[in-house]
């Protein structure tokens, strides 16, 4: 599994951490379907299965780790 989400962020608080990767799954929604998306929530409930928003959490997963959160 890799080691706990605190120590692969460093000293970025729990809420900044929270913040980022939030930040980072709006990226990934925006960069495949544009900027009509108008939150995260919003963007899960519009999908009648988790096959796309998992595709999503995926792709801001490698955003995260690209900026390295």
């Amino acid at each position: 599994m890799g080691p706990p989400l605190r120590a692969r962020c460093g000293d970025l608080a729990d809420d900044d951490v929270g913040d980022s990767l939030s930040l980072r799954s709006s990226d990934a929604i925006r960069r495949t379907f544009g900027d009509d998306v108008p939150s995260v929530p919003s963007f899960n409930d519009a999908h009648g299965t988790s096959r796309t928003p998992l595709r999503m959490v995926d792709q801001a997963a490698g955003l995260a780790d690209a900026r390295g959160l």
